[in-house]
């Protein structure tokens, strides 16, 4: 009876211990991109030229990429935008909650400048390069 008590009471406090940093996680905030200066700035067709290992050590750091877009999805909850001239090289942007209203205004073949963090990229000699980016919001063009 003792055993299955102490086991239950580790249950209970790894179930805890686990909740508690879900939550934390959950609601952390996150710096709203229109606010912090880009750590570097490229256009569109210079992000498609850099190596893999480059686009590696640029991953979870804040850019601003300029080029054309692509398409615009998404609808009040979310939006996705992606920059690109074809199907086979594009970067993808999860535009940040707090922008989802000034970012459904943009439309296919407008030029813009786009912050966010990189959060990935998939590289393919068949199917073409595919930059992703998180938290995007307006870059501000100098």
């Amino acid at each position: 009876m003792k055993n299955i008590k102490g086991i239950l009471l580790g249950v209970l406090l790894f179930g805890v211990l686990a909740g508690g940093i879900i939550f934390w996680q959950a609601n952390q905030t996150v710096e709203d991109q229109a606010n912090v200066t880009a750590e570097a700035d490229y256009p569109m067709a210079e992000l498609f030229e850099l190596d893999e290992e480059i686009i590696n050590a640029i991953t979870d750091r804040n850019i601003a990429v300029t080029g054309i877009i692509w398409s615009n999805e998404g609808d009040d909850l979310e939006r996705t935008i992606t920059l690109g001239v074809n199907e086979l090289n594009s970067i993808i942007c999860q535009i940040d909650n707090r922008h989802l209203g000034s970012m459904a205004k943009l439309s296919k073949g407008q030029f813009v400048k786009i912050q966010g963090t990189v959060t990935g990229h998939d590289f393919d000699d068949m199917l073409g390069k595919t930059i992703q980016l998180k938290n995007c919001a307006m870059g501000k063009f100098n």
